[in-house]
């Protein structure tokens, strides 16, 4: 918080104290807008998102069963707005199913979810 331009991760305490801190501190709030398009999707989608703070900003897939499906690496990003195409594949490069898919952006403790058909 305050650290423009750098990135770490807080560890709290259960009654909320700083309990210490690791290499990476998240910021209060990675994305603030979340937009998958298109939605259903046959081909690819494309992930749209804005940052309001500094921080660390994971993007990932899970199935259904809350399996994680597709993770883009973690980074370190300043406020604006960003952009992830998701190809419906793994991370082994395997085309996922038809179905319902959860699109998940942020951290431990806060992030935003939108859901995504594919269809084939």
């Amino acid at each position: 918080q305050g650290f423009v331009g750098l990135c770490y991760r807080v560890h709290s305490s259960r009654d909320g104290e700083l309990a210490g801190l690791g290499s990476w501190i998240e910021a209060n709030r990675p994305a603030s807008t979340l937009q998958v398009t298109p939605n259903p999707s046959l081909g690819s989608t494309e992930i749209y998102f804005e940052v309001s703070s500094p921080g660390l900003v994971r993007v990932a897939i899970y199935d259904v069963l809350g399996r994680l499906v597709w993770v883009r690496t973690e980074r370190c990003v300043q406020p604006g707005k960003y952009h992830v195409t998701w190809d419906l594949k793994t991370n082994f490069g395997e085309c996922v199913s038809p179905g319902i898919y959860l699109v998940r952006i942020g951290g431990p403790g806060h992030g935003w979810s939108h859901k995504v058909v594919i269809l084939r």
